[in-house]
Order: structure tokens, then sequence, then C-alpha cells
């Protein structure tokens, strides 16, 4: 058709050896913990999610470095598929703690992993990667705070509005879907972002039997070889799906 990053049929990996939970997959993440989360530890207990949803998003993008970046960006939509909506609506720091164990949660996980990848979108690879080393390089805590400014001064933008939505926020981006059997088109809408998807090159996995297809969100529509209607995941970024 035309619409899709990616026609190939492809496995699923949440059947093979290398999706969300797998022993390689928690191998993965536990070792990226020695770069980040361990020598870049988060400042307070209600900065966690500095410690896991880096790691949860580097073990991906280790993931695709491995095995190609279309297995990444599966390995991505894998990791938000399951998400609730109550996790996708949970602070990242929250406003207190009775207890440390209190700030471990699901959301943590891939709510900040999804934080990650909005942020890489959004300032692009040089600026994130650079964000990192710095944090890296430094060795020490870091807040949320800090790790804001960090981004905030490798990309030169103001990224108030997306820690405020993202990481402090309970709102959750809303994807409207229609299915036209007879044309066997998928189409979508995305709203409630804040604008903070806004020219986002966002992708969405399209998944009708064994077909799938990496398509951008942009493109605001897919046709599809069959007639059933389609699953749609998002990668890499927690939404709210009609």
């Amino acid at each position: 058709s035309g619409d899709g990053v990616s026609g190939a049929e492809v496995s699923d990996p949440a059947r093979g050896a290398r999706g969300p939970g797998s022993l390689e997959e928690t191998a993965i993440h536990e070792l990226v913990h020695q770069w980040w989360g361990n020598r870049v530890p988060p400042a307070t207990w209600r900065d966690l999610w500095l410690a896991e949803g880096p790691s949860t998003y580097l073990t991906a993008d280790v993931l695709g470095r491995l095995d190609g970046g279309d297995d990444g960006m599966r390995h991505l939509a894998l990791v938000v598929r399951n998400t609730s909506l109550v996790d996708a609506q949970t602070r990242l720091v929250a406003p207190a703690l009775a207890r440390p164990e209190d700030a471990l949660n699901l959301a943590v996980y891939t709510k900040g992993s999804a934080v990650m990848h909005v942020l890489r979108l959004s300032v692009g690879d040089r600026a994130f990667w650079a964000a990192l080393r710095e944090m890296q390089t430094a060795g020490r805590p870091v807040s949320t705070a800090g790790f804001q400014r960090a981004f905030e001064r490798a990309s030169g933008r103001d990224l108030e509005a997306l820690f405020a939505y993202w990481v402090h926020g309970t709102q959750v981006p809303r994807l409207a879907t229609a299915w036209d059997r007879g044309a066997r088109r998928l189409s979508w809408t995305l709203a409630n972002d804040g604008g903070t998807l806004q020219n986002v090159p966002l992708l969405l996995l399209v998944r009708q039997g064994d077909n799938e297809r990496l398509v951008r969100a942009s493109a605001g529509r897919v046709t599809m070889p069959g007639t059933a209607r389609p699953d749609i995941w998002p990668v890499g970024v927690v939404l709210d799906i009609d």
C-alpha cells in the first residue's frame, strides 16, 4: 500500500527468547544497571524511575543493536503493550512516600521507558546520547530536575511541558482507531497529548495475523492485506487506544 515503513512479515518476539521478561532481556537490563542505576543512581527514592525507566529503554536499544533496528522497535512495542491505564496515569515522581518500597511499581519501568523514547524522538539522537553521556561521565546521583536540565542543555530546548505531561502528570494520549473492512484500511487520530507528540516521528506496530507493519503515526492510516481487524501497538509510548 505504501503506507507502512516496513511491510515484511515477522515473528512475534513475545514468543521468542528476547521478549520482555525473557532471561536474555533480564540479563541485559541488569547489565545496563552497571552504567545506569548504579553508577548514576537516583537522588531519592521518589526519583526511582530514573533507575528503571532508562535501563528498560536502553535494554531495548541493546536488543535493537544486536538484532537490527526493527527488532528493537518491536521490543519497545512489547514493553508498553501490557501497560494498564492505571500505570500509564501514574505520576513518575510520587508527591510523598510512606515507605521507600512504595516507589516500586510497573510504571517506573514501562512509563519511565516511554519518557525516554519521547525524549529521544523530541530532541534527536545526538542530544539524547549527549545528555546521557554527560550524566554517566559525572557518575553522580541525579534528580528528576537535574535529568531534565541535562536534556535541556544538550538540546537547547525548553522541556518543561514534556516533563510536566509525561513525568509529573496523569494524562495519557488517546489514539482513536477505525477499521474499514471493505477497504481493508485502519485509520487513527491522536489527541490529548498536550502537544508533546506534535512533529514527533512516533511509530505504530500494526498486526494482522502473521503480518506486521511499522507505520508512522503521522500517516493516519495503513492498508492491510486481510479483512480481520488488525491490532495496533504504539512503539515505545504508552497510549490509550480506542
